[in-house]
């Protein structure tokens, strides 16, 4: 939502500004109303204006889910003012089958002082449906090229299902490992880009901690345990054609629905190494309840 993604794009920005070789690795986004100035700004400065192509942006509307609203535009309509999400759009990623694709990347924080991360081996690749090419007037609406939402992509009767729990690097949705050895089988280094993409994972939460920290003593006032807390966010990064991860959203809620073979063997494992890690057993629960009724 808005509210979740607001602390997240101002404190970026914030970051870029000071650490601008550290934080260089979001598009430019905006969260309208709130950043109107801003983003009108940007769009008239004179680095924008002497561009010889024009940036391409992505627009997400507040209610937004499932990729209902989204669009692309060369051109923005300042007449109304709607709740929504503006980013400037990646348009040369890293492709596999000629198609785009995006990374789904579960990332757990267990403890916020001190922070502890954890970030799972394994992820979510979800593939567009129509082979990319970049964004140009007779293209900008097929959202089944540039989307790579599965929701969206799910209804393109091209789309291939993964029906078994093995066949993980066929179809539109694919496991993270077998992107990275698609990368290494085609002479990238898979380790440089996991290790990027978990650079971008731990300076993003670094830079929404005093928020995190404060939703956390909200939520355990208590000072005897600092681990009674935790929370999965879902990472959704994209890699570009030299490889380099771009973080595109973070998602507080990620969905554990699951519809195929691939999608139980992922998530299942996910919430148990998440349960292992939190020591969330009926053991522990019972102790826990003995010490508070003390």
């Amino acid at each position: 939502s808005l509210h979740d993604a607001l602390p997240i794009c101002k404190n970026i920005s914030k970051m870029r500004k000071v650490l601008p070789n550290e934080y260089n690795f979001a598009p430019r986004t905006w969260l309208l109303p709130q950043q109107y100035e801003e983003l009108r700004s940007h769009i008239h400065s004179p680095e924008e204006r002497s561009k010889k192509q024009k940036t391409v942006y992505i627009v997400k509307p507040e209610a937004s889910c499932q990729g209902r609203g989204i669009y692309l535009t060369k051109k923005l309509d300042f007449s109304h003012q709607d709740h929504c999400v503006v980013q400037e759009y990646v348009s040369e990623p890293y492709l596999i089958d000629d198609l785009k694709f995006d990374l789904r990347v579960y990332a757990l924080v267990k403890s916020v002082s001190p922070l502890k991360i954890f970030i799972y081996r394994e992820g979510m690749a979800r593939f567009a449906t129509v082979k990319y090419e970049k964004p140009k007037k007779s293209n900008m609406k097929n959202l089944y090229m540039h989307l790579t939402n599965y929701a969206v992509n799910k209804k393109n009767p091209e789309f291939q299902h993964n029906h078994e729990e093995e066949d993980e690097s066929k179809g539109h949705k694919r496991s993270l490992s077998s992107i990275l050895k698609h990368i290494k089988d085609n002479g990238g280094d898979p380790e440089e880009v996991f290790k990027d993409i978990c650079s971008v994972v731990a300076k993003t939460i670094i830079s929404v901690t005093p928020h995190l920290a404060h939703a956390y003593r909200s939520g355990q006032p208590r000072e005897e345990n600092s681990e009674l807390c935790f929370e999965l966010f879902g990472f959704d990064i994209m890699l570009d054609k030299n490889l380099k991860a771009w973080l595109l959203e973070v998602n507080h809620t990620p969905s554990f629905h699951t519809d195929s073979g691939f999608d139980l063997l992922l998530k299942r494992s996910l919430i148990l190494d998440t349960l292992i890690l939190m020591n969330v057993t009926h053991k522990a629960k019972k102790r826990y309840n003995i010490t508070t009724k003390v």
